[in-house]
C-alpha cells in the first residue's frame, strides 16, 4: 500500500516541503493527508527538515508565467531563496535536474507543476487590521498602525495570523493595513507583506488616512466636512510659518542679547566707577560730587531680552507636515463628488502623493482626476446597478485613463472573492491586462512595493498563484496558492 502511495504521489513529492493551498477545503486536507502518509512512510533526511521561517532554496518549473500584464514566458522556471524570488527564466537552473523522486539533483530541488504561474495579487484597500487597533474606542488621531502590529513570534496573533493565511490561500501576497476608526483623522496605515509565521511585515509608503465618509444621500454635509480637511492641513501649514516668524524673532533676539550685554557691561563698568569715585571723595573728605541736580535720576540697569517661545509641537500636526513635505502618503476615502474633488483640491494645493479610496463617484470627475493624475482605489464589493455599476464607472475611469486598483474594500474576509469579482468586471468587457494590473502592478506602485510584490521579477516576495487555463479568472479551472518556505 505504501508503494503504491509512493508512486501516485510522486510527481507532487515536492509538496511535502513546498506547500501549495488549495482554494477548495477539502482537496487540500485529502492531499494534506496522503502527503503525511507520504512523510511517515519515508525515512530520507530531505523529509524529515524541520521547516521553520524562510530558508529553502527550490525552483519550481511551470507551463507558462505571468511575469506581469501582458509580459508571459514560456516555459517558466520560477527560482526561490529563502521567499524571495530570485530569478525567473525560460531554462532549468544548472544543477537542477530532477531525480527519482522529482528533487534537485545536487541543485536546488525542482518542484514541477501544471499551469501558469502569476504574482500573488496586492490588496490596496483591505479588512486585515490588528485587533487591539480595531477595537480600540480611544484611538489617537495620530495612531500609527504598524505600532500595533504583534512581534513576529509564534503564537502571538492567532486570530490576526488566521486571516493572514485565509488571504494567502486567495492568493494574495500584499496587503495595506488601514485604521478602521470612523473619524475624521484616522491615524498612519502601513502596507504589509507576510511572514512565515503568517504575520504582517510592514514595507513600503507609510500612508495618512483622513476619511471624509459622506454617504451618497448626505448632501451639503460633505462640502463641510471637506473644508475641515482643508482646515486640517491648513492649520499645519500656519504652524509651519510661524516657526519661520519664530526664527525670525529668535534671531533678533541673539541680536538683542548681544547689545544687552554690552550696555550690561557697560553699566556694571560705570557703577564700579562710581562707587570707586565715591570711595576716593570720602576719604578726601569732600561732598561725593554734590548733590545731584534736580529731576537727575540714577542710571537704570539695562533690561534683558526675552528668548521668544516656541510654537507648541504636536505629533499629528507633524505628520501632516510629513504629508506635506513629501515624506508619506495621504489616502482620503471619499465616495461623493463633492468629497472627490476636496480631496483634489487639497492634493493641489499641497502637492500631495494622494490616493482616493472608494471613490464611488470617481468616474463623473475621471477628466480631473486623470489630469491631476491621482489614483483611485475601487472595492471589487461595491458592484452598483445600472449606469452606476461597476463595470459602467470602470469603463468611464478606463476611457479617462485614471489609474484603479481593486480591492476587497476592507470587508471582513473578503480577499476569497477578489479574483471572482475581478473575473465578473471581464465577463461583462473589460480588458483581461487592464484588469490583473489592477489588481498587482497597480496598487504594488500605489503602496511603494513595486519591487516587492505585483510582478514575478527578481526580489519580489515567492508568494504566488498557479492556475490553470487561459486565466486565473476562468472560475471553472483549478486555481491554488504558493506559500513559500
Amino acid at each position: 500500500a505504501l508503494a503504491g502511495a509512493v508512486l501516485v504521489a510522486a510527481p507532487l513529492s515536492g509538496l511535502a516541503t513546498v506547500r501549495f493551498s488549495s482554494t477548495s477545503a477539502s482537496l487540500c486536507i485529502r492531499m494534506q493527508a496522503s502527503l503525511l502518509v507520504l512523510v511517515v512512510g519515508l525515512s530520507s533526511p530531505l523529509f524529515a527538515q524541520k521547516e521553520a521561517g524562510y530558508g529553502r532554496s527550490y525552483v519550481i518549473e511551470a507551463d507558462a508565467a505571468w511575469i506581469s500584464p501582458g509580459e508571459v514566458v514560456a516555459p517558466a522556471f520560477l527560482s526561490i531563496q529563502d521567499g524571495i524570488v530570485e530569478r525567473v527564466s525560460r531554462q532549468q537552473p544548472r544543477g537542477g535536474g530532477p531525480t527519482l523522486l522529482g528533487l534537485g539533483g545536487g541543485g536546488a530541488k525542482v518542484l514541477k507543476v501544471q499551469g501558469t504561474l502569476a504574482p500573488g495579487l496586492v490588496d490596496a484597500w483591505s479588512g486585515l487590521t490588528p485587533s487591539a487597533i480595531g477595537s480600540s474606542r480611544n484611538q489617537p488621531i495620530w495612531a500609527v498602525v504598524s505600532d500595533g502590529l504583534p512581534l513576529d513570534i509564534e503564537g502571538s496573533a492567532p486570530s490576526l495570523s488566521a486571516n493572514v493565511l485565509a488571504a494567502r490561500t486567495a492568493g494574495v501576497a500584499a496587503v495595506f493595513l488601514g485604521n478602521p476608526a470612523s473619524q475624521l483623522r484616522r491615524g498612519s496605515g502601513t502596507p504589509a507583506l507576510f511572514s512565515s509565521r503568517h504575520l504582517p511585515r510592514p514595507e513600503g509608503f507609510v500612508a495618512l488616512e483622513f476619511a471624509l465618509g459622506s454617504a451618497r444621500d448626505m448632501g451639503v454635509s460633505g462640502f463641510l466636512q471637506g473644508d475641515e480637511l482643508a482646515e486640517v492641513f491648513q492649520e499645519a501649514v500656519d504652524w509651519r510659518d510661524s516657526l519661520d516668524e519664530h526664527a525670525e524673532k529668535v534671531e533678533k533676539y541673539e541680536k538683542d542679547l548681544k547689545a544687552y550685554q554690552k550696555k550690561l557691561d557697560e553699566f556694571v563698568k560705570e557703577q564700579k566707577k562710581a562707587s570707586e569715585d565715591a570711595a576716593g571723595a570720602a576719604q578726601s573728605g569732600e561732598s561725593g560730587g554734590g548733590p545731584k541736580e534736580e529731576g537727575e535720576k540714577a542710571a537704570a540697569m539695562p533690561k534683558r531680552p526675552k528668548r521668544p517661545k516656541a510654537p507648541a509641537s504636536r505629533t499629528a500636526r507633524d505628520q501632516i507636515l510629513e504629508a506635506i513635505n513629501g515624506d508619506s502618503q495621504v489616502r482620503v476615502y471619499a465616495d461623493t463628488v463633492a468629497d472627490i474633488r476636496a480631496a483634489l483640491a487639497l492634493g493641489t494645493k499641497h502637492h500631495l502623493d494622494l490616493v482616493v479610496v472608494g471613490a464611488f463617484e470617481a468616474d463623473i470627475v475621471a477628466e480631473e482626476l486623470a489630469e491631476a493624475g491621482i489614483p483611485i482605489v475601487l472595492s471589487v464589493f461595491e458592484w452598483g446597478v445600472g449606469d452606476r455599476s461597476l463595470i459602467e464607472r470602470w469603463n468611464r475611469l478606463q476611457s479617462a485613463k485614471v489609474e484603479v486598483a481593486l480591492s476587497s474594500g476592507g470587508v471582513p474576509n473578503g480577499h476569497a472573492g477578489l479574483l471572482l469579482r475581478a473575473g465578473e468586471l471581464i465577463a461583462a468587457g473589460a480588458d483581461v491586462d487592464e484588469v490583473w494590473a489592477a489588481l498587482t502592478t497597480v496598487p504594488a506602485r500605489l503602496l511603494g512595493l513595486s519591487k516587492r510584490a505585483g510582478r514575478l521579477v527578481d526580489g519580489a516576495t515567492a508568494s504566488v498563484i498557479l492556475f490553470e487555463g487561459s486565466s486565473p479568472f476562468d472560475a471553472s479551472a483549478t486555481f491554488r496558492s504558493h506559500i513559500p518556505k
